[in-house]
């Protein structure tokens, strides 16, 4: 009669261990993907293409770079032509 019991007992502790670590699993596999993105966002800023944010549609004095992600709302992505 407890045999039955402490069977039941173990096949629930099974079930909430496995989970548990399936579920430690995906937080690792989130902040990993998280971290990817990261690194790609930062990758597509205009410092990091050799430009800089300028207020306006256009460069004065520069070339655009034509990419919208690059800079926030109402700035173009500038730079010079040959990094001078």
């Amino acid at each position: 009669m407890f045999k039955n019991r402490t069977k039941g007992v173990e096949l629930s502790m099974n079930v909430i261990i496995t989970a548990a670590l399936g579920l430690l699993v995906l937080i690792l596999l989130a902040i990993f993907l998280m971290n990817a993105f990261g690194k790609t966002n930062t990758a597509t800023k205009c410092d990091a293409m050799g430009g800089h944010c300028q207020a306006g549609i256009s460069c004065t004095g520069d070339y655009p770079i034509l990419s919208p992600w690059t800079c926030s709302a109402n700035q173009v992505c500038c730079t010079k032509l040959g990094g001078g």
